[in-house]
């Protein structure tokens, strides 16, 4: 993945660049298999972070996405190497109590469907906005303002999803499938 992604930061990420395959498979790619590492390391416990407070990290990473940086492949590799395992990191070694720790649950479980929602959401608003402005299509520019319909869309169909489809669905094809195990093999 990382050498996927290399070629695309030098080489100018062919056809339509962070979008195409060359841009994001690398980085899923690796983002993958990065998550998979940070596990291990964390399951054996031999590396603990210092006691650092992962909000920091959020904070300045949502400060980075708040400027457009000049080098946007740099910006994005910085993140990407550097930004998003640190940030998964110190997380994974914090805990949470109270609602916040509710708030986390519901994040995490809800959040491979919002991975898997989110595009087409934001597809759909936009051909919608489109549609209504009815603008030429070379001439069509998008904004910031399909962004505050797409985004907590996108989070309402994620959460329906996950607790309403793949839950239930998961948990008929658990009976169906798994077999359990009885007391005494505990």
């Amino acid at each position: 993945g990382g050498l996927l992604f290399a070629l695309y930061h030098t080489h100018g990420g062919y056809t339509s660049g962070w979008l195409s395959f060359w841009g994001s498979f690398p980085r899923v790619f690796f983002s993958f298999f990065m998550g998979v590492l940070l596990h291990q390391i964390w399951r054996t416990g031999r590396f603990v972070p210092p006691a650092f407070p992962a909000i920091i990290v959020l904070l300045a990473e949502i400060a980075i996405c708040v400027i457009t940086p000049p080098m946007h492949r740099t910006y994005y590799a910085a993140i990407l190497f550097v930004g998003n395992p640190l940030l998964i990191y110190i997380a994974a070694h914090s805990t949470a109590s109270g609602m916040l720790a509710r708030f986390c649950k519901l994040i995490g479980d809800c959040s491979f469907a919002l991975y898997v929602i989110h595009v087409p959401v934001i597809f759909t608003v936009e051909g919608v906005r489109f549609l209504l402005l009815g603008t030429d299509a070379a001439t069509y520019q998008t904004n910031l303002g399909g962004w505050w319909i797409s985004q907590p869309l996108s989070c309402v169909i994620a959460w329906y999803l996950t607790y309403h489809w793949d839950v239930p669905v998961r948990r008929k094809l658990m009976n169906r499938f798994v077999p359990r195990r009885s007391p005494s093999a505990r």
